[in-house]
């Protein structure tokens, strides 16, 4: 049996190749869905900002450790969708405009093979009943997949830990309902520091990183990436003197100065920076 498959399918009639027009347009259409897919999760990451700081006496917001793990379905179903479209088109060598040297449907080519949007072959090209029907429950099948991850991956846009001017500490479930609340008195030490995180060939950028911890052990980890945020900057600082100088820990004060330079700080911002991470 398996001999009898191989011979069929050797037997049967090859596609001709593609156009060079199809090729362009197959290659731009992956590049369109990728762009797509940045677009589109950029936008995700622009709304969990927005929702963050969409009350004003929030100064700093994190997400949760796993509220990411809602959106990767979505993820998958985005990038992998245009994959398997092109494995069934381009890699079977369906022709969109075809090629006018070609005479498609004849010998040797593949009988049923016919350009998607060619006028020429419009009712050769016809797609037959059995078709249209698979075709349009594949439709159905991505759309109501699409809205299930949708629907899924909008979970983690309310999922967030929030820093309030007064120094108390919120969190927030998936649905945005508040579960925990600390005001700055819970905490019991604060530390600030900087990192640099490096990419690739050396290049990087500059980190603040603020860490409030209770006496039972709990951490609260914040992180800022804009050093001319002068107005967040005294925010911070105004946080940090609800601590006593024993319950402070600061280090990358030997970094302030690469800060400085790296971001063309002016007056006003450095010294906001410098008295960031002064204890006194």
């Amino acid at each position: 049996m398996g001999k009898q498959k191989k011979k069929a399918k050797r037997r049967k009639p090859p596609r001709p190749p593609l156009s060079i027009l199809d090729k362009t347009l197959y290659f731009l259409f992956l590049l369109l869905s990728y762009g797509l897919v940045l677009f589109f999760l950029l936008g995700i990451l622009l709304l969990r900002k927005g929702i963050a700081f969409s009350d004003p006496t929030v100064v700093a917001a994190s997400s949760k450790d796993l509220s990411f793990f809602f959106l990767i379905p979505l993820f998958l179903l985005l990038v992998c969708t245009p994959v398997c479209f092109l494995e069934f088109t381009a890699g079977n060598r369906l022709p969109l405009f075809g090629n006018r040297k070609i005479k498609y449907g004849r010998p040797p080519w593949d009988e049923h093979c016919y350009p998607l949007f060619s006028s020429r072959y419009k009712k050769e090209a016809m797609i037959r009943p059995s078709k249209k029907e698979n075709r349009r429950i594949i439709a159905v099948t991505l759309t109501v997949f699409f809205a299930l991850t949708l629907l899924l991956g909008s979970l983690s846009l309310f999922s967030r830990k929030c820093l309030y001017q007064d120094g108390s500490l919120a969190c927030y479930n998936s649905f945005g309902q508040p579960t925990d609340h600390f005001v700055s008195e819970e905490f019991s030490h604060l530390t600030i520091q900087t990192d640099f995180h490096r990419r690739f060939r050396g290049k990087g950028y500059w980190c603040c990183e603020i860490r409030l911890s209770t006496p039972t052990g709990e951490t609260f980890t914040f992180y800022q990436y804009e050093f001319r945020d002068t107005i967040w900057l005294e925010e911070m600082a105004r946080i940090k003197s609800c601590f006593s100088s024993e319950d402070i820990t600061i280090q990358g004060q030997q970094n302030l100065y690469k800060i400085i330079s790296a971001y063309d700080l002016n007056s006003e911002e450095s010294q906001a920076l410098k008295k960031l991470f002064t204890k006194s």
